[in-house]
């Protein structure tokens, strides 16, 4: 069976500079913030491991009212980006036009590729297999990145930030 995977075009690589790296971070029942990883137009990669945690992830265009946030769901097994505090609230048809879901089982380690730009999230998941886009509109002052971990201890590994400068 042929394996399809999509990542982001080669041609990002030439845009991405002022690389901020964290080797390695280790999170219980709180969210922690890494100096230099932050921006509204970024890209950040990194291995997630879920440990014990419930829930554990990445909150992307933070600000004081405002988060959009990539979690793993242990419970669920899936992979999910909330966006019910983004800024400008959604509407539509479906039964949670916030949330979006992608089921991925119970993985030891998550691979995630994030591409943010200004009200646009993609998330590029082990490699490209899977990949979830949303739309959001934060404030222009919403670009922390926090990481989390709730309700027990989670990992990431070989965080990387570029700023995407065109």
């Amino acid at each position: 069976m042929l394996l399809r995977l999509q990542k982001p075009a080669r041609e990002l690589d030439k845009f991405c500079q002022n690389r901020v790296a964290c080797k390695s971070l280790s999170i219980t029942d709180s969210e922690v913030s890494v100096k230099g990883i932050s921006g509204a137009v970024t890209r950040i990669r990194l291995t997630l491991e879920p440990g014990t945690a419930a829930r554990s992830g990445v909150k992307l265009f933070a600000g004081k009212e405002h988060e959009t946030v990539v979690y793993f769901d242990r419970e669920e097994g899936v992979l999910a980006i909330d966006r019910s505090k983004s800024g400008i609230p959604f509407t539509g048809s479906e039964d949670d036009v916030n949330v979006r879901k992608l089921d991925i089982g119970c993985p030891e380690s998550i691979e995630l590729e994030m591409l943010l730009d200004v009200s646009s999230l993609e998330v590029f998941i082990d490699g490209g297999r899977y990949v979830m886009t949303a739309n959001v509109y934060p404030d222009p002052e919403d670009t922390d990145v926090r990481f989390f971990a709730e309700d027990g201890s989670a990992a990431f590994h070989n965080i990387e930030k570029y700023d995407v400068i065109v």
